[in-house]
């Protein structure tokens, strides 16, 4: 992934989860994100749609749980 896309990314988690420590990012979880409940999830997966111009089906929305997955799936499919 581009270093663009990369910080494009992680732009994203911090918005979305309102995260102040762009450290925390690269390690963030489903289970270790407070915030991450599932209407932030909706949101996530609206703006990752939006952004990288994708379209996520359900069943790898709900797979998408840590920054980690997400890095690798918009790496493989954007």
């Amino acid at each position: 992934m581009s270093a663009e896309n990369e910080a494009l990314l992680k732009a994203i988690f911090a918005a979305v989860f309102e995260m102040q420590d762009e450290a925390q990012i690269p390690a963030a979880t489903q289970d270790t994100t407070k915030s991450w409940d599932s209407v932030t999830h909706v949101a996530l997966i609206t703006a990752l749609e939006s952004e990288f111009d994708l379209f996520i089906d359900t069943a790898e929305a709900l797979s998408l749980v840590s920054y980690e997955k997400i890095l690798d799936y918009i790496s493989n499919n954007s």
